[in-house]
């Protein structure tokens, strides 16, 4: 090769890195959702968003993310919009064909006027609207105040340009310069013959552009040539007249001046019309007249020429950058320009994998094949399998404080450690082993060499290779680790995200999907402690304050739309001076940030049931922007509410973060979300404000909350009122309750004495007939005896002896009488052993074995008279068998059956005859009588084995 080619290809190579591309440009159509028509206006709000007229597609807004058009089926009084101006209490009045609209975020208000308002703006409190004409028509509130007829010598209009609210400037068509303020109009004096262009205010400054050149005015409105070179329209202006944006026939030209020289650029766009706007961020806005609206802006990361492809690694050392690739090899950058590529492909693969310098200054290379270090000549010097490393696959290498390098392969469960003469390998003693390791790092604190596998983390102590237990984490896939104030780990997972270990305590701290996605490929410390993320959807950087809470969070994004799919553990480069990332596409530089304001969080709705309740009834008054309602009252069962909010950011909308509490109903902050809606279902009475914070433009958290309060109302059941109201009509029926109680407890006692007054008297009249048929009949048969004893005086005896049974008769029926009138004698057991006695005297010299048995266990007491009903069933079932059953035992039962007693009289004898029945002085038919009296039920039944009389009585304990 010759000398001159050689020289060629080294001259090509050292490609100045100053001319990287950090101006960037987007453009939005029809498919993004603008109108087709020309965009004729550009303004932006107070609020950030960006609002753009069009000649007969209507009003057009940007919040950064969706274009919203408006149009006459909304209220705007004209699709043909002029002129647009910030309203002062928010919104924004719209000038166009036939007169001015004011839209409020909600709703238009429409001043209809006979002329084409081509541009409107405000003049203190008053919005003055210029016509085709340029005769002023004046708004005050909302009141309009028409031209009068213009007078003769009067000069005519060509444009108009607002500074403020308090100051505007007049271009006439004979080319005057006039100033308007509140103390009246001064004319201007420019040098005569001067063709005016335009009027500009940047910087404080006000710049007027002439066929001669850009004046300045001063503080006494003077003109001073500041630029002659700029003599010629434009369409916008920045930096101080140093960035001239003008029209280029059908295209756009974007002119840089400086003091000794002028570098233009050309933009192919294909437009006859132009609109500009630089807004808040540092944006700059182009609308044409093809309906495309482009953006312009600076970026923080500025790409480094030369580099295109993947970059893998990146490492710094004074000004010398290695950079290594994928597929380009090692590229050696000097004094920010390329010196030197160095290929491997002859040795089978390019990629390398990571740079690192050891203790004594040398740098080494890991690569697909092999480990190499530079020598002094910049030359590498490799150690493959033939020199005993384990794999010709490094993944990673890293130094200890003794100067041995560590290192990790693409497959296995090996870590080789280097002394510059031998590799030593070490492997896990695990039941489940990692079988690949990424990136390692050194711990000097703990002396540990620490290392990221896809089976959690694992560090090295004394040569000794061991698990490090990480709470909830322990199996999980860690890509990257980083040292985070000497005592911290951070540790980016494939699928959990960030977290953060103490090295000391074992604590650990969850950050989760943070960052918006769960797979983290590299993670980065810097000397200002922060931590820098490299992720699928971008790059982020955050800090953390001392309750290790996100402090700052700057969501950067996706980097000159470069895929982060393929991003290297090691693909960074982070200190306290220099910041350079490798991406997809090639290598970048992190500079300052051009975001130059900071937009304001605002509320934009308040639904009620997701909108399907008005609520603006339930408020006095409204908000002028959005026609939310202030400090409303919502009945109980209207608390369901969902908030709406943003916070304007048209250079990255995805960088904008949130947290929001409801306060009265909420105790902490949620956590940081990207959500502009949130809803609550369900809320109870009380007070409540909703609260919402949100990042500045430098990721930290704004000191004072959006707040908006309102209050859900008790329902009528638990206001004071009605809980008066309630206690005192509670109070009321108490008393009423008491006292009808009462009286009812009176008259049940008073019904109750009567009824056993009458039963009583029922009683006595009962027993009294029924003492008087007994006696009555005993001693009527007593008497008849006597007589017989008269008449016959030779049988005696027989007759003595029916006198003397009868006697006895009548005593013990005496008895029964008087035993039925002892209340004590109710209870079923005195009753038993009442009729049991009966039974032991009948049954005594008789052949009949009497067998008595007492089954009840709830002894109580019967209703008055059932003793003696009973009693007298028993006694007559137990005499007719004495009498005519012939039995040889006869069995006397007292049970419960299903809460009910049962009485039994069981014998063997031969049964009871209807001839029985029927010649019975009444007793057996008087069973089922007094049977039915108690209300219970009487059965006797005959079989082969004898007879069975059972009375079944349903009774209740009576105190």
């Amino acid at each position: 090769m010759s000398r001159s080619i050689l020289l060629l290809i080294i001259c090509l190579g050292m490609l100045n890195l100053a001319t990287g591309q950090k101006f960037l440009e987007t453009s939005y159509d029809v498919r993004d959702g603008l109108p087709q028509s020309l965009i004729t206006t550009l303004i932006e709000d107070d609020l950030g968003y960006l609002w753009l007229g069009s000649d007969g597609d209507g009003l057009t807004c940007f919040d950064g993310t969706n274009f919203k058009t408006f149009t006459q089926s909304d209220g705007l009084l004209s699709n043909v919009v002029l002129s647009l101006a910030p309203a002062l209490k928010g919104g924004v009045w719209i000038g166009g064909e036939g007169g001015v609209s004011y839209f409020n975020g909600k709703s238009f208000k429409t001043f209809e006027f006979d002329s084409r308002i081509r541009k409107v703006f405000h003049f203190y409190d008053t919005l003055l609207c210029f016509d085709q004409n340029f005769s002023v028509t004046k708004i005050y509130d909302d009141e309009v105040y028409h031209p009068k007829i213009a007078r003769a010598g009067v000069a005519l209009v060509k444009e108009v340009f607002s500074r403020n609210e308090a100051e505007y400037y007049v271009i006439t068509t004979s080319d005057q310069l006039l100033y308007h303020s509140k103390k009246g109009v001064l004319n201007i004096e420019m040098a005569p013959g001067l063709t005016l262009y335009s009027v500009h205010f940047i910087n404080g400054k006000t710049l007027v552009i002439t066929n001669a050149g850009t004046f300045s005015l001063d503080s006494a409105n003077r003109p001073i040539l500041v630029e002659p070179r700029l003599n010629y329209p434009v369409v916008l202006i920045e930096d101080g007249a140093k960035i001239i944006w003008r029209r280029n026939n059908a295209d756009l030209d974007r002119i840089v001046m400086e003091e000794d020289q002028v570098t233009p650029r050309t933009f192919k766009i294909d437009s006859e019309h132009f609109v500009g706007l630089k807004d808040s961020e540092g944006i700059t806005w182009i609308g044409t007249s093809n309906g495309e609206l482009h953006k312009y802006w600076y970026s923080e990361f500025e790409k480094i020429e030369g580099i295109n492809g993947l970059v893998t690694s990146v490492f710094k050392d004074g000004n010398t950058i290695w950079v290594g690739t994928k597929d380009e090899g090692l590229i050696v950058i000097e004094n920010n320009v390329i010196t030197r590529r160095l290929d491997f492909s002859d040795k089978g693969s390019n990629r390398i994998n990571a740079i690192q310098k050891d203790n004594n200054g040398k740098i080494w290379i890991a690569a697909d094949v092999g480990l190499a270090y530079l020598d002094q000549l910049g030359n590498p010097v490799w150690h493959t399998r033939k020199n005993g490393l384990h794999s010709d696959s490094v993944n990673d290498i890293e130094f200890d404080a003794n100067n041995r390098a560590w290192l990790t392969f693409k497959k296995g469960n090996v870590i080789s450690a280097f002394d510059g003469e031998k590799f030593v390998n070490f492997s896990i003693e695990d039941s489940i082993p990692p079988s690949r390791y990424y990136k390692m790092v050194y711990a000097p604190e703990l002396k540990w060499m620490l290392v990221a596998s896809n089976n959690s983390v694992v560090y090295i102590e004394n040569d000794s290779v061991k698990r490090l237990s990480i709470p909830s984490y322990n199996r999980s896939v860690a890509y990257s680790i980083s040292v985070y104030k000497k005592e911290y780990l951070v540790i980016g997972y494939a699928v959990r995200g960030i977290a953060l270990l103490n090295l000391k305590t074992n604590e650990v701290r969850h950050y989760g999907r943070m960052v918006g996605s769960s797979t983290i490929y590299f993670t980065g410390t810097d000397a200002e402690d922060y931590i820098w993320i490299g992720h699928d959807l971008g790059i982020d950087r955050f800090n953390l304050g001392a309750d290790l809470e996100v402090n700052e969070f700057v969501r950067f994004g996706l980097i000159h739309d470069a895929s982060n799919r393929e991003l290297s553990f090691r693909s960074y480069f982070v200190d306290d001076q220099e910041k350079y990332f490798g991406l997809s596409n090639g290598l970048y530089h992190f500079g300052k940030s051009f975001n130059l304001s900071d937009q304001k969080l605002h509320l934009l709705n308040v639904e009620l049931f997701f909108g399907e309740d008005p609520i603006r009834l339930y408020s006095d008054s409204l908000s002028f922007l959005y026609q939310y309602p202030i400090a409303p009252k919502f009945p109980s069962d209207k608390n369901h509410l969902t908030f709406s909010f943003l916070k304007i950011n048209k250079l990255d909308p995805q960088s904008v973060s949130y947290k929001y509490m409801l306060e009265g109903f909420e105790t902490k902050w949620g956590p940081p979300t990207s959500n502009q809606k949130v809803t609550y279902s369900s809320l109870p009475p009380g007070k409540y404000v909703f609260k919402v914070l949100s990042r500045d433009k430098d990721g930290i958290w704004a000191n004072d909350p959006l707040q908006y309060g309102f209050e859900i109302e008790k329902p009528i059941y638990q206001t004071t009122g009605f809980i008066t109201f309630g206690i005192i009509s509670f109070i009321l029926l108490g008393v009423l309750f008491f006292y009808f109680r009462l009286k009812y407890q009176v008259n049940k006692v008073l019904a109750r004495e009567r009824f056993r007054q009458e039963e009583n008297a029922r009683l006595r009249k009962e027993i009294g007939r029924d003492f008087h048929d007994e006696m009555g009949n005993q001693l009527a048969r007593i008497i008849n005896y006597a007589g017989l004893v008269r008449l016959k005086k030779n049988d005696v005896g027989a007759t003595l002896i029916k006198i003397e049974d009868s006697a006895k008769e009548l005593i013990t029926g005496t008895k029964d009488f008087i035993w039925a009138l002892d209340p004590a004698n109710e209870i079923i057991s005195n009753l038993f052993v009442h009729v049991r006695d009966f039974g032991v005297r009948l049954f005594k010299d008789s052949k009949i074995d009497f067998r008595p048995s007492y089954l009840v266990t709830n002894d109580i007491k019967l209703p008055y008279g059932f003793g003696r009903q009973i009693n007298l069933i028993l006694k007559e079932s137990l005499t007719n068998v004495f009498k005519h059953s012939h039995a040889s035992y006869v069995d006397l039962i007292f049970s419960e059956s299903e809460g009910k007693f049962v009485f039994e009289v069981n014998d063997d004898g031969v049964g009871v005859t209807e001839d029985i029945i029927s010649q019975s002085e009444g007793g057996i038919a008087n069973i089922a009588h007094r049977a039915t009296k108690m209300g219970g039920s009487l059965s006797i039944t005959n079989n082969n084995s004898g007879t069975n009389i059972k009375l079944i009585v349903e009774c209740k304990d009576k105190p």
